[in-house]
């Protein structure tokens, strides 16, 4: 539903966010005065708890946006380590290759054992 995010910057998500949640303050708020009558209420009242309901809502979104922008930052590295890791793991398997001895062949068994734990334990 929300794939289109994974593309932004962390600091385009966090903006992203805060811009929402300013919208869906204010659409939230002409909903409740449609729906809800305030008459009982002072006009002042009204502004006081209006307020901080706003900056409240406003607030935990920006929070929410700032944690999802975190959440991506933290995919991506575990992203970029795995690759270092694979790259890292290709490159040894095509030395170990070009060596040709007995052990380096043994290890290089290893190294493909290895590889299939990894992608067994770790992949669904």
């Amino acid at each position: 539903m929300f794939e289109f995010i994974y593309g932004f910057s962390p600091a385009e998500v966090a903006a992203y966010y805060a811009v929402v949640s300013v919208i869906t303050v204010l659409i939230f708020f002409v909903v409740i005065k449609k729906v809800f009558s305030v008459s009982a209420i002072s006009e002042t009242d009204e502004g006081v708890v209006t307020t901080t309901l706003t900056g409240m809502f406003t607030l935990g979104c920006i929070v929410l946006g700032f944690s999802l922008a975190s959440a991506l930052a933290n995919r991506d590295k575990a992203d970029q380590d795995m690759m270092i890791e694979a790259l890292s793991i290709e490159n040894l398997a095509g030395s170990l290759q070009r060596m040709g001895s007995a052990e380096s062949l043994v290890a290089l068994k290893n190294l493909v054992s290895y590889t299939s734990s990894i992608v067994q334990d770790e992949m669904p």
